[in-house]
């Protein structure tokens, strides 16, 4: 982070470690862990964060469920988002993150690299659709300015695209999904064998 000051860089995200991914800073019921996010976020302000919610691993719905219920069976329907089950912790989670961050975070993304897998097996359409709209509610809830971002597209590290479908096949993939949310900004970002541009 240095470095990145240094820099005089004007916006910094996709953290890792120091991010604030559910599983890393509650990975356990009301058991907060924000040392990694705090050294960075706290530490070195003036620079506008992207915070990055959800670790969207795509392969089922894991990155998105409660993380002490998480479970890795697509086709068991337990191992999703549910509403009624999972409203309360997942805003407790947002809200818990705009009393701290607020200040310094006002620009929240809700997943990376969503191309790469497609949709989350077990996670049927209008249930994704549901879970972008309360969490889209819920931040402006906690905080009207800020900005919340879709599930961005493949960084710059060099990897191929895993889906064998062209950039606009990928874009119109995701862009399905929200057509119906009012999501502030969308990023696709241009990397690797994968050529894409930044929409705002």
């Amino acid at each position: 982070m240095n470095l990145v000051t240094e820099s005089n860089a004007q916006v910094a995200r996709q953290l890792t470690y120091a991010d604030v991914f559910w599983h890393q800073v509650e990975p356990f019921d009301n058991q907060w862990s924000f040392s990694y996010s705090d050294s960075v976020f706290i530490e070195f302000q003036g620079i506008n964060y992207v915070g990055t919610l959800y670790s969207m691993f795509m392969e089922d719905t894991i990155g998105y469920q409660v993380p002490w219920r998480s479970c890795a069976n697509p086709g068991n329907p337990a191992c999703r988002w549910i509403a009624a089950r999972d409203s309360n912790d997942t805003k407790q989670y947002l809200d818990t993150l705009i009393r701290r961050y607020g200040d310094i975070i006002k620009y929240w993304e809700l997943g990376n690299e969503v191309e790469n897998h497609g949709f989350p097996e077990g996670f049927p359409l209008p249930q994704l659709v549901q879970f972008f709209k309360y969490n889209y509610r819920w931040i402006k809830a906690g905080d009207l300015d800020a900005k919340v971002i879709m599930p961005s597209f493949l960084g710059t590290y060099g990897v191929r695209c895993k889906l064998n479908i062209s950039g606009l096949e990928i874009f119109s993939h995701w862009v399905g999904v929200i057509t119906s949310i009012s999501l502030d900004i969308m990023i696709i970002i241009r990397g690797g064998h994968c050529r894409y541009i930044l929409i705002r």
